[in-house]
């Protein structure tokens, strides 16, 4: 049938006000039996040894199995590992496997999984990072099908974390490695093949990742969402389709103004937590005004971190008062009451410089035996805030104390290669560096070496070249001590000569989320609990979700609007041009 030119615009019109009375309620008439994630965008590669993306993660935490789990305490429990035992020194660690473990496709899953996964990690031709699991691992042995044993050349409580890498199979990706080479690994990226509690169905050019329960995994009691769609949305459509129901679930949102329009709608649930990390102004001990424990001082008092907190944060964050982040299992109540923030004090600041014989001269600079106070100050730019901490430095430290202070901000990759990597730039180059700073939560030793004085040098951890010889034999004593009750003080004593230095300055730490809808029941997360884990015990109730108004939705609405005009627009002079219609 042809079709008129001139009927083209009531057409037109037709689709116009379908959209805007129905564009943005789409997929809302029926309830899905599956969980819809909000995903802003994957890399599309699903391989546990070079994924490159948190989206890319959660389908592999999905997909596969490690021996181990964290359960929502944060303790180690069995995941393919029936059972373990680790030797007196720490250096020897022996799992058994559970019985008949298989892999998605039925072959069996066996200790010599455990040993290619580890050739590969080991090889020297792996390119894929991961080398926290291979630090100080020596072998790993197939005692026999069911029980493997990893040997580590030093006894560490890390040693069990560094055997829980994701078990691959040989079977499939034996086919793509030999010795030496690991180069057609990275080639298998969208067909990954697991022991996990789901495999991958489909995938479609980075817009939708689909996995169904996998029948074959060994627990039948628990995972009971049989479906799980990873959809792709925009980070300006993530909120709103949360509200729409058109998804049930957004991980780790960080942005506080979604976080507190989650607080407002009770048909929104949420978990809150704190980030493994912290952001922080780091001091050089060795060079430059820095060096003075009176200097380092001043400045932290002269710089209001609860204000920065509260405005740019509102209670979605906090100032830390040690090294070790929120989630460890070192803090307690008490002891962070023990390590009182520095309240913000301008004139206490002047005071501290002037005791120590920084006094202003004629043209209002801070002077010592003929030595200005200047600061070079490098700040890594990961975030906006960089934008908020510049004019506070200006007015704190140069305009009311009368610093100089010489900038360079720059990518955090090139500020790492400045104070971390590059010798010379890392003895004299710089005064205060702002970085962000990750830590483990479950490993507070690795935190603590960083202020060893033997960490000091190009490469090494301590860049703020801090030597102090208390807490270099705190810090080996916990080296060799395993029990959490006799590490607990030794590590809140280091965090304590540590503040007493005014070694460095944490300068906050973000509050996360999961949100979700009403849909999802059941479901508790943590900072190392994460939602894959979640769904272990969650449950996808059949119930109807009622859209939430998004003050953008008209904005949105319009957006799909012009799109599909801008198609019809195309139709139309293709009409008018071939006759099509």
């Amino acid at each position: 049938m042809r079709i008129r030119n001139s009927s083209i615009i009531p057409l037109l019109i037709i689709i116009i006000v379908f959209l805007q009375s129905h564009g943005t309620a789409w997929g809302n008439d029926e309830t899905s039996e599956m969980l819809t994630v909000g995903m802003v965008e994957t890399a599309g590669n699903f391989q546990p040894f070079y994924y490159p993306r948190n989206s890319d993660k959660y389908v592999i935490d999905l997909v596969f199995q490690r021996l181990l789990r964290r359960d929502l305490n944060g303790d180690w429990v069995g995941e393919a590992a029936e059972s373990w035992s680790v030797s007196d020194d720490l250096k020897e660690i022996r799992f058994a496997l559970r019985e008949n473990l298989t892999f998605s496709d039925g072959e069996p899953l066996t200790a010599d999984d455990l040993v290619f996964t580890y050739s590969v990690l080991m090889d020297p031709s792996f390119l894929g990072g991961h080398v926290s699991y291979t630090e100080e691992l020596v072998t790993v042995e197939a005692l026999n099908p069911a029980e493997v044993l990893f040997v580590f050349e030093e006894g560490s409580p890390d040693n069990l974390s560094r055997a829980n890498f994701y078990i691959t199979p040989e079977h499939y990706y034996g086919q793509y490695y030999a010795s030496g080479d690991t180069s057609e690994l990275t080639q298998v990226r969208e067909e990954p093949l697991g022991s996990g509690p789901y495999f991958l169905s489909n995938y479609f050019m980075e817009q939708f990742i689909f996995l169904e329960r996998n029948p074959s995994y060994y627990d039948e009691n628990v995972f009971s969402i049989n479906e799980i769609l990873f959809e792709n949305v925009t980070s300006n459509t993530l909120m709103p389709s949360l509200l729409q129901g058109e998804i049930d679930l957004i991980s780790r949102m960080t942005e506080v103004r979604h976080l507190k329009r989650a607080q407002e709608e009770e048909a929104i649930q949420y978990n809150r937590f704190f980030s493994d990390s912290y952001s922080v102004l780091k001091f050089n001990h060795e060079n430059g005004p820095t060096r003075h424990v009176e200097v380092r001082k001043a400045l932290q008092l002269a710089m209001d971190f609860q204000g920065l907190v509260d405005h740019y944060f509102n209670d979605f964050a906090k100032v830390p008062r040690h090294p070790f982040g929120e989630n460890s299992f070192v803090i307690d109540q008490e002891f962070e009451n023990r390590l009182r923030a520095p309240d913000y004090n301008i004139e206490e600041a002047a005071a501290v410089l002037e005791d120590a014989g920084w006094y202003l001269n004629s043209e209002g600079m801070r002077e010592k035996n003929g030595e200005i106070l200047e600061l070079h100050i490098v700040a890594a730019n990961y975030s906006d805030i960089v934008d908020t901490l510049t004019p506070l430095w200006d007015r704190d430290w140069a305009n009311a104390l009368g610093i100089s202070l010489i900038y360079s901000h720059g990518p955090i990759d090139r500020v790492l290669n400045q104070v971390l990597f590059d010798e010379e730039e890392s003895r004299s180059g710089w005064n205060v560096v702002y970085l962000p700073q990750s830590v483990n939560p479950h490993s507070p030793l690795s935190v603590a070496e960083r202020f060893h004085s033997s960490t000091i040098g190009t490469g090494h951890g301590n860049i703020s070249r801090y030597a102090n010889t208390e807490v270099d034999e705190l810090i080996e004593r916990a080296q060799v001590i395993h029990e959490n009750e006799i590490l607990i003080p030794i590590y809140q004593e280091i965090a304590t000569l540590l503040q007493k230095d005014w070694m460095m300055a944490p300068v906050y730490t973000q509050e996360y989320a999961d949100l979700y809808t009403m849909r999802l029941d059941y479901f508790e997360t943590n900072n190392f609990y994460r939602w894959p884990d979640a769904l272990r015990h969650a449950k996808l109730l059949d119930i109807d979700i009622d859209p939430i108004p998004y003050e953008d939705e008209s904005e949105r609405s319009w957006f799909i609007t012009i799109g599909v005009l801008i198609i019809l627009y195309g139709l139309f002079r293709w009409n008018r041009r071939n006759e099509w219609f």
